[in-house]
């Protein structure tokens, strides 16, 4: 083994220096072009990745998705689909996956729930300004020339040409526009909620029974009365103790539950998955708390904190302190333990997936989910996270995304990611055990119960990549030192 990563080593000076020719030589020093091969050097060690993403990068996303008829498109909805592409990368290939016009209710529902969102995320927007134009921002849907310019945001064009979102929308069918009506109008109540809140417990995480503590003044002698009023007076002061409560639940569970009405209203799937809200806001909960798990330096940056006070409070005074190398084991058991809670949303995704009957609307579902694991077990136990970007590699998206098309294969995606998070599982860690709880959890209703059975398939599969690896570069060293000698004779005739 030592021998076989050592080989690759000298392979990999070899064949950096090759690729540095092939850039000169191709022009390719520059651009897109340069991040195309570091994703190849990147998913070397795992050659179906590397398959998978010169498959990708060939036949583009055309490839993973049937490419959607623009011809056929007004020049409103055309341009609603650019911005689709422009703001969201993730979403906008799953989108155009789905078929007809349920496929263009949920590009004008994203864009829309985007809008809004944008519009919260503006902090040079005033409170007094911003809380009523959240609480009313579902009946702009219904004023043609309505549109917001005060936004610095980077998405801020869906407010800017919000005219030609509320335009297409109103085309829709009624039954479409009352679902994206209502879920606006929940966001925006919510959103303006969190304005003024200052709470974020892990229940606030959550959607179910999430009621905001106000206690009985009448029960309190009247010092103690002045100390809770002068404890909330300083929360209210103190942006670091700003948190959103139920956040988690406004900005994703509601989306996950207006897309199961859409899918339901549209006869592309049955009324079950209308009716069990709790599993379509559990998907959402999943998607949104990696997210929020994976940007804390992001939002750090930026002045936000989205992590709850009841999980970091154990291990720090601050959550700013997590940036501090001092500070890193602390903040990485508080990271572990905040993956481990995300988990536990997954016998739920389970569940509402196994509901799914349309081919489109199951990849369409499945994709973020599994993208999800995937970051959450790239995330897990790994300091990056407080230091830089954590991504998974693009030949592991592209792979995922040509997999996730069946339960079967979902279900494997989560039991590989599932176990990766596993072997990086350290004894000393404070939420080992819970991790261990949900980890089998997830193995068994995956039916990857045998978790030693699985290491070590999983180990003799890293020895076999590294020896197809090996073969591989030395193959194309040789070749290239083949072509680059043959071009040198060429040249001396």
């Amino acid at each position: 083994m030592f021998a076989c990563f050592l080989g690759n080593s000298i392979i990999f000076f070899e064949l950096r220096v090759l690729f540095v020719k092939y850039y000169k030589i191709c022009g390719w020093a520059r651009g897109e072009s340069y991040f195309n091969v570091m994703d190849l050097l990147k998913s070397l060690g795992h050659p179906e990745e590397v398959f998978n993403l010169l498959w990708f990068k060939m036949r583009g996303c055309n490839g993973l998705v049937p490419k959607t008829d623009m011809n056929n498109m007004s020049n409103t909805l055309r341009t609603c689909y650019l911005y689709l592409d422009q703001t969201s990368r993730s979403f906008a290939a799953v989108i155009r996956a789905l078929d007809g016009e349920l496929r263009d209710a949920v590009c004008i529902f994203y864009l829309v729930l985007r809008a809004l969102d944008t519009l919260e995320d503006s902090s040079s927007i005033p409170y007094h300004i911003k809380a009523p134009l959240l609480q009313s921002f579902h009946t702009r849907l219904y004023q043609p020339l309505w549109n917001y310019s005060e936004s610095c945001e980077k998405d801020r064009q869906v407010l800017e040409d919000f005219s030609t979102i509320s335009l297409e929308f109103r085309k829709l069918a009624l039954v479409y526009r009352d679902i994206i009506t209502d879920i606006c109008w929940q966001m925006g109540e919510g959103m303006a909620e969190m304005l003024e809140s200052k709470l974020f417990t892990m229940d606030d995480w959550e959607r179910v029974n999430n009621m905001i503590f106000k206690p009985n003044l009448y029960c309190f002698p009247s010092f103690l009365i002045v100390i809770i009023l002068i404890f909330y007076l300083f929360q209210y002061l103190n942006p670091l103790f700003y948190q959103p409560p139920q956040y988690c639940h406004y900005v994703a569970g509601l989306v996950g539950i207006g897309l199961s009405q859409l899918f339901a209203a549209s006869g592309q799937e049955e009324e079950v998955i209308r009716e069990d809200t709790e599993l379509a806001n559990s998907m959402g909960l999943f998607l949104q708390k990696t997210n929020i798990i994976r940007d804390y330096l992001e939002d750090q940056q930026e002045g936000r904190e989205f992590w709850p006070k009841e999980v970091w409070g154990k291990y720090a005074k601050t959550l700013s302190e997590f940036t501090q190398r001092e500070c890193m084991p602390a903040a990485v058991s508080c990271l572990n333990e905040l993956v481990t809670n995300a988990m536990q949303h997954i016998p739920d995704v389970f569940t509402y997936l196994s509901h799914l009957h349309n081919p489109d609307v199951f990849t369409f579902c499945a994709i973020p989910q599994v993208m999800a694991i995937a970051t959450l077990a790239a995330c897990y136990n790994n300091t990056q996270v407080f230091r830089g970007v954590v991504k998974i590699r693009k030949g592991l998206a592209v792979t995922l995304m040509m997999e996730a098309k069946n339960m079967t294969a979902v279900k494997d995606i989560m039991a590989r990611q599932t176990l990766e998070i596993a072997e990086a599982i350290k004894p000393e860690d404070p939420s080992a055990s819970e991790t261990h709880h949900v980890v089998k959890k997830v193995l068994r209703l995956a039916q990857s119960e045998d978790q030693d059975r699985l290491i070590v398939k999983s180990r003799w599969t890293l020895c076999a990549s590294s020896f197809l690896v090996s073969c591989a570069l030395i193959v194309a060293i040789v070749s290239w030192h083949y072509l680059a000698t043959l071009k040198d004779i060429l040249a001396w005739d």
